[in-house]
């Protein structure tokens, strides 16, 4: 089983990237002072994305989740099997996400669930 970063750690590198981030937009600022709104904002979303995308794919993965392993079908109630964890590209408005969480597979129809039902 692989080690999971601490609070504390995680919460330093999220800062650590903030202050980049704020860093970055007020280097590009004092080069372009004639920018307009618009221009600013071009600057601006990328880089907020980016960095609410790390907090939003944290936020949705809990590292201390425990695999499912009794969970059934809902199409044809046989039994799940686990396949480990399996990561999984989400879009949001905040930014687009890696997440890895377990993935169930029904070997009887050969469905799959991703994330496993609670």
């Amino acid at each position: 089983m692989g080690r999971t970063k601490s609070e504390a750690t995680r919460r330093q590198e999220f800062v650590a990237e903030a202050e980049a981030m704020y860093v970055r937009l007020r280097a590009w600022r004092a080069a372009h002072p004639e920018a307009s709104f618009d221009e600013i904002g071009d600057q601006l979303t990328p880089e907020r994305r980016q960095l609410m995308a790390r907090l939003y794919g944290e936020l949705a993965v809990q590292p201390e989740e425990e695999p499912v392993t009794e969970e059934v079908c809902t199409e044809c109630g046989a039994k799940l099997a686990p396949k480990g964890k399996q990561a999984r590209g989400v879009s949001h408005l905040e930014g687009d996400v890696r997440v890895k969480r377990e993935y169930q597979r029904c070997e009887a129809c050969q469905r799959g669930f991703f994330p496993p039902r609670p």
